[in-house]
C-alpha cells in the first residue's frame, strides 16, 4: 500500500484505472479524505482507493512493488490451498510462517 497522506497539491501520483494502463497525474486538490487528480478521479489518502476501480500509488516504482507482492501472494496462495501438509513440514515451521503472516497457530 502506498502512503498518500503526505502529498501536496501539485505533487504526482501514479494512477491506475480499472483494467487499464497506469500513468502519472498530478494532484490539484488535497482534501481531509480524498486527493482529485488532473485526470478527474478522487481517491482516498488513506488506502489509494477510489472511484469506479481507479487505485492510485505514490510512484511508478511504488505501484511496481505492490504488483509484484499481489503476484508473489497469488503463486503462494495457490501453491498451499489445494494440498495437505507436506510430511518435512513441522509444526514449528508452521508457526513460524503463520506468525512472519500475522496468524495466530496455538
Amino acid at each position: 500500500m502506498s502512503d498518500l497522506s503526505a502529498l501536496k497539491a501539485g505533487d504526482s501520483v501514479w494512477i491506475v484505472p480499472d483494467q487499464q494502463r497506469g500513468r502519472a497525474v498530478t494532484v490539484e486538490k488535497v482534501g481531509r479524505l480524498y486527493l482529485k487528480t488532473s485526470g478527474g478521479w478522487r481517491v482516498q489518502r488513506a488506502d489509494g482507493y477510489g472511484e469506479y476501480g481507479v487505485r492510485a500509488w505514490a510512484s511508478e516504482a511504488d505501484w511496481r512493488a505492490d504488483t509484484e507482492a499481489d503476484a508473489a501472494w497469488l503463486e503462494f496462495y495457490r501453491g498451499i490451498i489445494p494440498w495437505r501438509r507436506p510430511p518435512a513440514l513441522t509444526a514449528e515451521q508452521i508457526r513460524a510462517v503463520a506468525a512472519q503472516l500475522g496468524i495466530v497457530v496455538t
